[in-house]
């Protein structure tokens, strides 16, 4: 299923509309960022915090972005009815525009087909070790990011990579957060710390444990560690909660028992 019309800036067009923006710097130079969003039952959940960190890598690249969040959400319902969209995905892509024109930023909304189940995926995990220690930038969603890397690797759509840094301590994967089970707590490696995305599946997964009664803690994770975890799962707001099969070179740690208490409750 493909769908015949996109978000562009505050309108709705028919995607053929819409040509190419050859004088968008964003898309020449690879300059911008971008936000993927589920649609679920016709509509978008969590879209405050989806704008909120749109805004954020926004202001941090120095991209205009006038739309308030209540205009933005009515341009998404009637991009949605227009298409008659009930399980989709939506990305949201926020460059310069044409800056020699001094347009007031760029924003595209594409939708595609999602019919990955929630909550029901199983991923194995490979250790990717980046080559230099992360900047402020890596906390924003450029507009690439790890998805050229699985090809690379020979990764299939049922692996993912978990990044860590040359100091061989945990950041997250290419598509997800990640969780660690360590006795009776949940460990989420320290976004400040370490320029990580501030992910909108964990920010609801933090609130959603806390409130149901578990003991969530925010700290440093290194590679040393893991043999000391009893599970691992991942969690995004596209997926849900993601389950973990395997990792190469840590034998045993996988998602059990605590993944299906949690996932009873987000």
């Amino acid at each position: 299923m493909s769908y015949s019309y996109v978000l562009e800036n505050r309108g709705i067009q028919p995607i053929e509309s819409v040509p190419f923006p050859a004088d968008d710097i964003g898309f020449l130079n690879g300059y911008g960022c971008f936000e993927t969003i589920r649609v679920t039952k016709g509509r978008v959940p969590f879209l405050d915090l989806h704008y909120q960190r749109l805004r954020n890598a926004a202001e941090y690249l120095a991209i205009p972005f006038s739309i308030n969040k209540t205009d933005l959400r009515l341009t998404i319902e009637k991009l949605l009815k227009k298409n008659d969209a009930q399980e989709a995905r939506l990305n949201l892509y926020l460059t310069p525009g044409d800056a020699g024109a001094g347009e007031p930023g760029y924003l595209l909304g594409v939708m595609r087909p999602f019919t990955i189940p929630f909550s029901t995926t199983t991923v194995s995990l490979k250790i990717y070790q980046e080559s230099t220690l992360r900047s402020s930038v890596f906390r924003y969603k450029l507009m690439s990011r790890f998805s050229y890397v699985h090809p690379k690797l020979g990764l299939g759509p049922d692996q993912d990579l978990l990044i860590v840094d040359p100091k061989n301590q945990v950041l997250e994967t290419s598509i997800a957060s990640v969780i660690f089970v360590q006795d009776d707590m949940l460990i989420f490696p320290d976004i400040e710390a370490h320029y990580i995305v501030p992910g909108v599946g964990q920010t609801l997964l933090k609130r959603a444990c806390t409130q149901a009664g578990f003991k969530v803690k925010m700290r440093t994770v290194t590679l040393s560690d893991l043999p000391h975890m009893s599970e691992i799962f991942l969690v995004n707001a596209l997926r849900g909660i993601i389950r973990v099969s395997a990792i190469d070179s840590v034998p045993g740690l996988r998602s059990k028992t605590v993944t299906d208490q949690v996932m009873t409750c987000f």
